[in-house]
């Protein structure tokens, strides 16, 4: 595992494809039939690594291939994106980005971080000390209606 860097512009239609492999593990197999089309981002969309205002973040394999990624906004204090490509998952990625945008947003003097979650991360979120607060949700032009929940964690 390498260190965490930011993402390279021709990196954007890798990390979308990282987004979609997360997303189509995650997503309970009665939501992902009714709603697969709109649910999970469709082949060839790329995250938009040019957001006014986001800081990016990558984890890359020994390859240099990122396998994860993060983004924050820092004005808000928001988490907004974290995804770890599944086969990759539960070796520690997440965790390391998670506490990137955590440093990350705690420079910027945020005491109370937000986050919005899909529902399957929502135990990994609460062992790193999130607490959730409800749940809601997001219409996404490229997936549709997610059900997310939000959460928050707060530093003393």
């Amino acid at each position: 595992m390498r260190r965490i860097r930011p993402p390279r512009p021709d990196e954007a239609s890798h990390l979308g494809a990282v987004t979609r492999r997360a997303t189509r593990a995650s997503l309970p197999t009665a939501y992902v039939r009714h709603i697969a089309r709109r649910a999970t981002f469709p082949a060839g969309v790329e995250v938009d690594l040019d957001i006014r205002g986001w800081c990016w973040a990558v984890l890359p394999d020994d390859r240099d291939v990122p396998v994860g990624y993060a983004a924050v906004e820092p004005a808000r204090g928001v988490l907004a994106a974290l995804y770890v490509d599944p086969a990759y998952q539960g070796q520690g990625y997440g965790l390391r980005l998670l506490r990137w945008a955590e440093r990350t947003l705690r420079a910027r003097g945020h005491r109370r971080l937000r986050a919005d979650a899909e529902l399957p991360a929502l135990s990994f979120y609460l062992r790193h000390g999130w607490r959730a607060l409800t749940v809601t949700t997001l219409d996404l032009e490229a997936r549709g209606r997610l059900p997310v929940v939000r959460l928050v964690k707060t530093f003393p």
